[in-house]
């Protein structure tokens, strides 16, 4: 059996929103491959494209997280796997570009997945909440200085927060997780197998838009790490969106 006919398998690791410190890829691969042979597989070795999203740029430098990363995915995403009797081979990348819709698509490299945030986070002290019974509790003092936005919580203190507090977060990784759930969808055929690892719920709505573009015999699995149900548990049940819980 040649071209459409064999069985396509796609793996997009949502990184940061794995919990590979309690987990294995393996186990997820176990897990996976166990649903998805219940598409009869008549090759004796069938490919998986396995592709990890991060921040793995800043600006257009490799971070630090990409290179632990890469140390991580050599060590445990294997070259092939066995599994009920048969082989899959498995190839990783970085998503480092849009899938592309035909091979004749320019790649689109995306890169600044990185941002450094100053600003103080905007709380409020949650309302019906009973006082503190210490004596000498800073509760008030800790409002006023993220209010305040200052470097310490000392009522004079010259020095503004930006100067001396940063962090970092992810941009545009859930947007391009959901444009390529998006693509490999479109892309499909009746015997593609897309899952998507991830305990975020920002992007359920793709993974619902996703399966509503698959043809017949196709499937979008959702791989969560929790046993928490969802609001979009009932439409994916509906839609044939498999879920699979590896708990750590």
């Amino acid at each position: 059996m040649k071209g459409k006919d064999q069985p396509e398998l796609v793996l997009l690791l949502d990184h940061d929103n794995i919990p590979f410190h309690k987990i294995s890829l393996k186990m997820i691969l176990r897990e996976w491959f166990s649903i998805v042979n219940d598409d009869p597989i008549d090759a004796t070795i069938s490919s998986v494209k396995v592709r990890a999203y991060g921040g793995w740029f800043n600006e257009e430098s490799v971070t630090e997280s990409r290179f632990r990363a890469a140390e991580f995915y050599q060590a445990s995403c294997p070259a092939t796997y066995r599994h009920g009797g048969h082989y899959f081979r498995l190839s990783f990348e970085f998503a480092d570009s849009l899938i592309s819709t035909t091979k004749e698509t320019p790649s689109c490299r995306i890169t600044h997945t990185v941002a450094t945030r100053s600003s103080a986070q905007y709380l409020k002290i949650r309302s019906g909440m009973a006082a503190c019974t210490e004596s000498d509790c800073q509760l008030r003092v800790i409002k006023k200085w993220i209010k305040r936005r200052r470097a310490c919580p000392k009522p004079n203190c010259p020095n503004s927060f930006s100067d001396y507090f940063e962090r970092t977060e992810q941009k545009q990784v859930d947007i391009h997780l959901a444009i390529d759930m998006l693509t490999a969808s479109e892309k499909a055929h009746s015997r593609t197998h897309i899952a998507i690892a991830s305990d975020d719920w920002d992007l359920l709505p793709a993974i619902g838009a996703s399966a509503l573009r698959l043809p017949k015999g196709a499937s979008v699995t959702s791989i969560r790490f929790h046993n928490e149900p969802t609001y979009f548990d009932g439409f994916m049940d509906e839609n044939n969106i498999r879920i699979i819980r590896v708990i750590p």
